[in-house]
């Protein structure tokens, strides 16, 4: 006989084939859970491969994907066709007429150049606006600097200074 405490209980006597028949029992019903378990994820992973079955769950989504897998190379080799130069002779050609066509309706824009006194008024503005931001810049950055500084002052002299004070 074999003597076993149960659960911080009393003592109970059992004997060595009661105790393998209820270890028997525990492993009987690990083994139907695990069973229970493997079939379920089968189940789950059978539905999840089966592409019938998610084309007809996902129907709006697999046709927006198939459209943008479509549609983004076709309009990409558009958008290059578009950008590309075209060559040939024919193209010359209508690229001659397109220019003439455009001088003749505004022949006051053909070889116009600004007067002399918007280019100096312009080139006067673009220094002006330059030296004020460089200036506004040097500003903030000495506050900035005077600001971190007056925060720390064992930063403040040389370092013999600052060694004597200490």
């Amino acid at each position: 006989m074999k003597v076993t405490a149960i659960a911080n209980g009393p003592s109970l006597e059992i004997s060595p084939q009661e105790s393998v028949r209820h270890l028997n029992g525990e492993i009987a019903m690990l083994r139907e859970d695990l069973a229970r378990l493997v079939a379920e994820f089968d189940r789950r992973r059978h539905e999840a491969l089966d592409v019938k079955r998610q084309v007809k769950r996902h129907a709006l989504g697999v046709i927006l994907t198939g459209a943008a897998v479509v549609a983004a190379p076709v309009g990409l080799m558009l958008a290059t066709r578009r950008a590309r130069p075209q060559r040939g002779l024919l193209a010359k050609i209508r690229q001659v007429r397109d220019g003439l066509s455009r001088i003749v309706k505004r022949r006051e824009r053909v070889a116009a150049q600004p007067a002399v006194l918007t280019t100096i008024l312009t080139a006067a503005a673009n220094a002006a606006g330059a030296i004020v931001i460089k200036k506004m810049l040097e500003r903030s950055l000495e506050r900035a600097v005077n600001r971190s500084v007056s925060r720390r002052p064992f930063l403040v002299g040389t370092r013999d200074q600052r060694s004597d004070v200490a």
